[in-house]
């Protein structure tokens, strides 16, 4: 099936059970159009299918539009686990057939969708396939995520963020080690920017890294200022050298 039917039958799915004109539904909405595009530009670079890639781009936040609708949070500890609530309903309603899924490939999906929001890739897919498709969901989501939040959210944090405002201990001690925050973990304004920051710890694929690396320099350059960012700065470049000599 074409991906301008398939984004049209996404809309229709989603436009008569959710109400667009909300705007945090319609940004769900532009954010799954988003990730299933990215899905499949780059699943050719890393040898996954990429109509398959788009089908689950699209697929992957199915959960947030219920969950906004009836919890009014995207905040899955205060609510539901919007990718098991989405997996579900993506089997219940046997989506897999509206979006032309072929029986083979909706294990992949299904598995790719429980692991895009967890810490770690927690169910292991079973195929190659599964594998690519899985890792690739997990780099494309922060890869859009990252880009609207730059757009949207960080310079109005840098202008209400008090002066005496500090990144916590954990945050800091979490990017020190190059891993990824948890977002339980934050507990202020500058906390929630190093959360997006550490995106770049966890990403799979070097075309998409180097994507997400400009996006945290765009982030770094934005409180370069900023004296408590300088420690911050000295971790990532230390993690990019690192993961450079890696690739050497």
């Amino acid at each position: 099936m074409e991906r301008k039917e398939l984004e049209a039958r996404f809309y229709k799915l989603i436009s008569q059970a959710y109400d667009l004109h909300n705007p945090k539904i319609m940004s769900k909405y532009r954010h799954s159009l988003n990730v299933a595009y990215l899905m499949a530009k780059y699943a050719k670079d890393i040898g996954a299918d990429p109509d398959l890639a788009f089908a689950i781009g699209l697929l992957h936040d199915l959960g947030r539009f219920y969950q906004i609708t009836y919890y009014h949070t995207f905040n899955d500890q205060e609510s539901i686990d919007h990718a098991i609530f989405g997996s579900k309903k993506i089997d219940e309603c046997n989506l897999y057939k509206y979006f032309d899924i072929l029986p083979l490939y909706q294990n992949i999906v299904r598995v790719a969708i429980l692991n895009h929001n967890s810490y770690d890739i927690l169910i292991k897919p079973i195929t190659e396939e599964g594998l690519l498709q899985t890792k690739l969901l997990r780099d494309c989501d922060k890869l859009s995520i990252l880009d609207q939040y730059i757009k949207v959210r960080i310079h109005d944090i840098k202008e209400k963020t008090p002066k005496e405002e500090l990144i916590s201990s954990t945050i800091l001690q979490t990017m020190a080690n190059y891993k990824l925050n948890r977002p339980e973990n934050i507990t202020n304004n500058l906390d929630e920017v190093c959360y997006y920051m550490s995106y770049i710890y966890d990403i799979n694929y070097e075309v998409i890294y180097q994507e997400i690396a400009s996006y945290i320099s765009i982030m770094l350059d934005i409180f370069k200022k900023d004296e408590r960012f300088d420690i911050v700065k000295i971790y990532i470049d230390s993690y990019k050298l690192e993961r450079k000599k890696k690739l050497c």
